[in-house]
């Protein structure tokens, strides 16, 4: 079942998001896939089409996800907050950067950490302009929440023929 959300959703969806990342989608619709809690940005165009007429499979651009720890960003999602987002970015390095594309979870360093504003939310990852998806800490070996947890689905992952982003 899909459901538009009002405008009232709307802002408190985009306070979650700004309080998680400093940024937000703007005044767009979203529609929710009831259940999956899948999150589709829209333009609020589509109002003015009579849809009752069409069969429609998906409305929109999928953008997040949401579950208890709070929004998670698909790579089109990071890609229109990260540009603005402000808190909980991570910058990966080209050879961190390449492992991530290859859809290995990645270990962070000191300098990366101490940029992270909260460590129990999603993280955006970036490489230098590019951004990469959401990911998540979680404790490494030395018992420390350093490693980032790599949620970009298979399919849209780079097969190990991947050469170097430089």
């Amino acid at each position: 079942m899909k459901e538009f959300l009002n405008s009232r959703e709307v802002k408190g969806l985009n306070s979650r998001l700004f309080a998680q990342h400093g940024s937000d989608f703007g005044k767009y619709y979203f529609v929710v896939i009831t259940g999956k809690e899948k999150l589709y940005l829209i333009n609020k165009e589509i109002g003015k089409i009579d849809l009752s007429k069409l069969r429609v499979d998906k409305y929109g651009l999928y953008v997040a996800n949401e579950n208890k720890i709070g929004l998670r960003l698909t790579i089109e999602g990071s890609e229109i907050i990260g540009k603005d987002a402000t808190k909980n970015v991570v910058e990966l390095d080209t050879e961190q950067t390449n492992l991530w594309m290859l859809g290995e979870d990645i270990e962070l360093n000191s300098e990366q950490l101490s940029k992270i504003e909260d460590r129990n939310v999603f993280q955006i990852v970036k490489h230098k302009s590019d951004f990469l998806s959401c990911g998540k800490l979680k404790k490494g070996d030395n018992n420390k929440e350093n490693i980032l947890l790599n949620f970009v689905p298979k399919e849209r992952r780079v097969s190990a023929s991947f050469k170097s982003v430089e």
